[in-house]
Formats: C-alpha cells, structure tokens, sequence
C-alpha cells in the first residue's frame, strides 16, 4: 500500500495540490475578470462622456446644426473649432456615443446591434455631402482640406 501525503483544505482531506491550486487559480481569473470589466464600464463610461461633450461642443459652435438636412438661410461653412479638426464631429460623438454605450451598460446583445450604426451614419453623411456640396458656397473647398 502507498503513502499518501495529504493536506487538509477546507475541511476537505486531498490526496496532493492540485485542487487547491485549481480553486485558487479559479478564484484569480474570477478577479482578473472582475477587474476587467470594471475597467471596460470606467473606460465606456468616461468615453460616453467625451461624446456628449464633444455633441455639445458642436451644437454651440455650429448653430445651423439640425436633424434634417438642409441648407438654411444665411448659412455659411463652419471650419473654426472641432470643424477644423473634423468634417462631421456630430457624428464622430454620437458614434462615440452609440458605441460605448452597450458596454458602459453591460448589454453585449446592444452591441452587436450598435456596429451597424457607423454603417448607417455614413450613408446619411453621403447624402448630406452631396446636398451641401450643391447648396452652400465654399463647402467643396472645405471638403479638399
């Protein structure tokens, strides 16, 4: 008969090392997941942020920004401030928006359903640069920069 060497963990008698170990690397990978995902919500929730300043920002230095596209009377190119930066940064902080939204909420189903929306802002951006490109002076010299 062979002899054994045993620890006693948990009130439970093992034969070796392994289980213990086991559930001690169990229990590591469930805090690495933990701090993980915390860092994801933190890092979704200050992204999230940025995007509705960056909105925000827009709507005080654009006042012709609207939902329908249209040209209004009177407007001329904005290409002072995030303009400079960005040709649509509306767009660029609603897809910031949109995106991490899923995550800072946890709802990876949402997520799945939010890749589409970059496909779908541009096909609106298309639209609204061809009708601008028609309508408003100085907009296709904005758009070669």
């Amino acid at each position: 008969m062979a002899i054994y060497r045993s620890i006693v963990y948990s009130n439970v008698i093992c034969d070796d090392l392994s289980v213990p170990l086991i559930l001690v690397l169990l229990s590591a990978v469930i805090v690495l997941i933990g701090y993980i995902l915390f860092f994801l919500v933190l890092l979704s929730a200050v992204i999230v942020l940025i995007g509705y300043i960056l909105f925000f920002m827009v709507m005080r230095q654009n006042s012709y920004a609207s939902r329908v596209i249209e040209i209004q009377k009177n407007q001329k190119v904005i290409d002072t401030g995030l303009y400079a930066l960005v040709r649509h940064p509306m767009y660029f902080a609603s897809i910031l928006m949109f995106l991490f939204m899923p995550l800072l909420l946890g709802s990876f189903y949402s997520l799945i359903l939010m890749l589409i929306y970059p496909f779908q802002i541009n096909l609106r951006i298309k639209n609204e640069e061809e009708i601008l490109e028609k309508g408003l002076d100085g907009y296709s010299e904005y758009k070669k920069r």
